[in-house]
């Protein structure tokens, strides 16, 4: 079953350099994500052990304050950041972007 939003797209996103991102969806919502939680929500092989599923990033490790320098939309389901810390690696998917903001 599906849930509203389930099917949104971008069609803005707002970010460069900034420490929040807002994202503008086709069905009219609005979200919005800190950029360190993202970066520290990163599902990639480097910050998740692909097996165990444990965490492998340390937030420590993680600079304050941190800023998207690049954005990059990945075929018609993610979009991949560019963190001020170099890390790129991770591709958010739309649905779980869709529902994981604040309004």
């Amino acid at each position: 079953m599906s849930t509203p939003g389930d099917d949104a797209f971008p069609i803005e996103i707002i970010g460069l350099g900034r420490s929040e991102i807002t994202i503008h969806w086709d069905d009219g919502a609005e979200t919005r994500y800190d950029a360190r939680k993202l970066r520290l929500a990163c599902r990639c092989a480097q910050c998740v052990e692909e097996w165990s599923g444990k965490r492998l990033i340390d937030s420590s490790k993680v600079p304050w304050p941190l800023h998207c320098a690049h954005i990059e939309m990945v075929g018609n389901y993610g979009i991949r950041f560019t963190w001020s810390d170099g890390h790129d690696l991770g591709i958010y998917r739309l649905r779980e972007l869709r529902t994981s903001g604040s309004t």
